[in-house]
C-alpha cells in the first residue's frame, strides 16, 4: 500500500508528487469506508466496542462514553477482536461488504489509524490449508507472526501461524478450538516469550467440546495440555493474570484458575452462563459478567470481581444496563487501567426474544453504582470492550 517516487529536485515535481500522494491516501481511506479525510488526533481515555453490526468498531470518550466515531474499516460477520501483547495494535477480522472475502486488519492503538491489513484470498504458502472467516486471532509479541482460526488442512480443523509481512502461512496445528481468544505470552520464568494458549481438544468430531489448555509454540508445536474441568459448553473463554503466573478458565458451570508454571488446576469455583471474562491488568485480579440465563429474559445480569485466588471479591447486579432501562445482557466488559471503572457491553442478537441493540454502560468499582449509559445504535455480533488509559 506504499508508493515510491524518485527523487524530485524541481518544486513543481515535489509539489506533484506531494498532490499525488495526498490524493492516494485520500483513496487508501475512503476505500475501507473511513468517511473522513483528516488525520484522527491521538486520544486520551478512551474505551472501544468492537463487534457491532455495522462492521466497525466504536470509539467513546472513556469519561464521558460520548461517541467519538467509527474506526477501522467495515467489517462484517465479525470474529472477537483481540489486543497485541505490547497493547499497541488492536485487531480486527470478518468480511467485506460483499462477503466474498476475509480480512484480519491491525489498528493503531495510540491513533486508530490501520496499520496493516491481510486479505485472507491472497496470502501464499497455503498448501492443502484453507483459511476460512477468522473468529479469534492472536498475534506474537513481535508482531511478526499472526494466529487465526479457524482453518483446516484435508478437513481437520485447527489453528494457523501467518507471516505478517510476507503474508504467508508458515504454521499448521490440527486442534478443535471453541475459544474466544487465543493466548499471547510476553514471557516469564516459566513460560517462554511468544508461547500461545488455548482452550482446545484434540478429538475430531464436530461435537467435541473443548477440555484442556494447550501450550504451543510459536510454530504451534504442542508443548503441553492442561485438562480442566468441564461444563456441558466446555472450555471456551481464558485470561492470563498480568504477571502471566495464573490462568483463569471458564467452563460453565466451572471457573478454575490454573498455574501456568505447575501446569495444574489449583481451584475451581461455580460460575453460572457467562458472557465473557478478562483480566484489568492490575495484580491478579480476573473479572466476569454474566448475561442471565436465556430462559429467563428477567433474571438480572451480574459482574462479579475475583482475587487471584478466585476468592469473590465483589459481586454487582446489572439491572437497569441496557439504554432502554430494561435488563440488558451483558456480553463483555473491561476494567479502567486504575481498576475503579467498569464498562459493560450489553445487547443481543436481532433474532433474540426480547431483542436488545448494544449500549455500554460504565460503574464505579468503588461504590457499585453505575454511573451511566450510552447507547450504540446497533445490535452486537462478537462484543468486546477494550479499555485505554
Amino acid at each position: 500500500m506504499s508508493t515510491r517516487y524518485g527523487a524530485v529536485h524541481a518544486t513543481e515535481r515535489h509539489e506533484s508528487a506531494l498532490v499525488r500522494h495526498t490524493f492516494l491516501t485520500v483513496a487508501i481511506l475512503l476505500s475501507w469506508g473511513c468517511g473522513s479525510t483528516t488525520s484522527p488526533q491521538p486520544r486520551s481515555d478512551a474505551v472501544v466496542v468492537t463487534g457491532l453490526e455495522n462492521g466497525r468498531a466504536a470509539l467513546l470518550d472513556g469519561q464521558s462514553l460520548k461517541l467519538l466515531r467509527f474506526v477501522g474499516p467495515a467489517l462484517y460477520s465479525s470474529g472477537y477482536a483481540s489486543i497485541s501483547p505490547d497493547s499497541s495494535l488492536l485487531l480486527l477480522s470478518g468480511q467485506n461488504a460483499a462477503g466474498d472475502n476475509a480480512y484480519v486488519v491491525a489498528l493503531n492503538t495510540a491513533t486508530f489509524e490501520l496499520e496493516w491489513s491481510i486479505r485472507f484470498d491472497r496470502l501464499t504458502g497455503a498448501g492443502v490449508t484453507r483459511l476460512f472467516l477468522p473468529q479469534i486471532v492472536g498475534l506474537s509479541p513481535d508482531r511478526r507472526r499472526l494466529y487465526v482460526f479457524p482453518v483446516d488442512s484435508a478437513d481437520l480443523a485447527g489453528i494457523a501461524a501467518i507471516d505478517v509481512a510476507a503474508h504467508k502461512i508458515i504454521a499448521f496445528r490440527a486442534l478443535r478450538v471453541f475459544a474466544t481468544r487465543i493466548l499471547v505470552f510476553r514471557g516469564n520464568a516459566a513460560t517462554p516469550k511468544g508461547t500461545i494458549a488455548v482452550t482446545a481438544t484434540r478429538s475430531a468430531a464436530s461435537s467435541a467440546k473443548p477440555n484442556a489448555v494447550f501450550l504451543l509454540t510459536p510454530h504451534l508445536a504442542i508443548v503441553d495440555s492442561i485438562p480442566v474441568p468441564t461444563g456441558a459448553m466446555g472450555a471456551y473463554d481464558a485470561v492470563l493474570s498480568a504477571d502471566e503466573t495464573q490462568m483463569s478458565v471458564l467452563a460453565p458451570p466451572f471457573l478454575s484458575l490454573l498455574d501456568v508454571g505447575a501446569r495444574s488446576v489449583t481451584t475451581t469455583v461455580a460460575a453460572s452462563l457467562p458472557a465473557g471474562l478478562l483480566s484489568n491488568g492490575i495484580a491478579s485480579a480476573f473479572y466476569h459478567v454474566d448475561g442471565g440465563e436465556a430462559m429467563l429474559p428477567d433474571a438480572p445480569d451480574h459482574f462479579s470481581e475475583y482475587a487471584g485466588n478466585l476468592t469473590s471479591v465483589r459481586h454487582l447486579s446489572l439491572i437497569g444496563a441496557a439504554s432502554t432501562g430494561g435488563v440488558g445482557r451483558a456480553r463483555a466488559v473491561a476494567v479502567s487501567a486504575t481498576g475503579t471503572t467498569a464498562f459493560v457491553a450489553t445487547g443481543s442478537l436481532p433474532t433474540s426474544p426480547n431483542a436488545q441493540k448494544a449500549a455500554i454502560a460504565q460503574y464505579d468499582l468503588g461504590t457499585g453504582r453505575r454511573i451511566r449509559t450510552s447507547s450504540l445504535g446497533q445490535f452486537g455480533l462478537s462484543l468486546r470492550v477494550f479499555a485505554f488509559p
